[in-house]
Formats: structure tokens, C-alpha cells, sequence
């Protein structure tokens, strides 16, 4: 079994678990509301892609990375599950 992983694919991944941690987060602190943990899964795994498009010639020695995955995910977050957003 091959268990070698490209750099893309572990920063794919670790941009997955930055945005979930911050979704459980503001799920915590009641920011937002999730009806759907599935389609919540599904939408975190777009906006890893999305980030990861967007940030793709990004230089993170001069960049914070904790800093902008917080941000872009508090946005796509609170657009998609704030409080008073409608589900659908």
C-alpha cells in the first residue's frame, strides 16, 4: 500500500480540517446554525478546493496562512449557515 502523499493533496487536506474546525467552532459559539451535517461536509470540501484555487501562487513565508483560511472560512461559513440565513 502506498501511503506517499503529494504536497497538494496534504495541503488539500489540512485546509479541510482548518475549515471544519472553524465550522465546529462557530457551531459552538452559536454563530451558525448546521440542519445538515452532510451537505455542511460537502460544502467544506468545495471551499478547501476553492481556497486552495484562489491561494494556489500565494507565497506563505509572507502570508499568514491561519489568518486567511480563518477568514475565507468565517465567510463561507456565516454565508451559508448565520444565523437568520434560510437553509435551501
Amino acid at each position: 500500500m502506498n501511503t506517499s502523499m503529494s504536497l497538494k493533496d496534504v495541503a488539500v487536506k489540512e485546509t479541510v480540517a482548518d475549515i471544519a474546525l472553524m465550522a465546529g467552532y462557530m457551531i459552538a459559539k452559536g454563530e451558525i446554525e448546521v440542519g445538515d451535517s452532510r451537505e455542511l461536509v460537502s460544502n467544506i470540501l468545495v471551499w478547501a478546493e476553492e481556497f486552495m484555487v484562489f491561494h494556489e501562487k500565494t507565497d506563505w513565508d509572507t502570508e499568514d496562512y491561519i489568518s486567511c483560511v480563518d477568514r475565507f472560512s468565517e465567510e463561507k461559513l456565516k454565508a451559508a449557515y448565520g444565523r437568520g440565513v434560510s437553509a435551501g
